[in-house]
Order: C-alpha cells, then structure tokens, then sequence
C-alpha cells in the first residue's frame, strides 16, 4: 500500500510540475499506479511460472485497484 501511494504521488508531483493540463496530470498519476501490478504478475509468471510467487503479485494488484479507485472517488468529488 505504502509503496504504491508513494508511486502515485511522485507521479502526480512531477506531473505537476511538467505537465500544465490538469486532465493530463491526473491521467498520468492513475497509469503509474495501475502499471506496477500488472508487471508483477507478467514477472512472476514469466521468471517464477507463477505458483505462490503469483500470490503476492496478485495481492499487490489488488491493493494498487482500490487505491487507484479511491483516488479516481477523490477526483470525481472534486
């Protein structure tokens, strides 16, 4: 959880910083977050052939959606 919301906020901080179009900011910020599980799973199944090693990958991916999803909630209340 910590690492994902770390990921996310260095994204939108640079974002922020190189990027005038909010819309864009807010797009890069949620690919940030959503790209680091699914390249857990792709590893684990292609350098572990899955397994356990799949498990927290796919735990990982399950944290990084509802944080991604809590921070699109966020946005839509805005």
């Amino acid at each position: 959880l910590t690492l994902n919301i770390l990921m996310m906020l260095i994204a939108y901080n640079l974002s922020k910083y190189l990027i005038t179009n909010s819309s864009q900011q807010r797009a890069i910020t949620i690919e940030c977050g959503l790209q680091n599980g699914t390249l857990a799973i792709v590893v684990a199944n292609i350098f572990f052939d899955g397994g356990l090693y799949l498990i927290p990958a796919a735990t990982y991916s399950l944290i990084m959606y509802a944080t991604s999803l809590t921070y699109i909630y966020y946005l839509r209340r805005i």
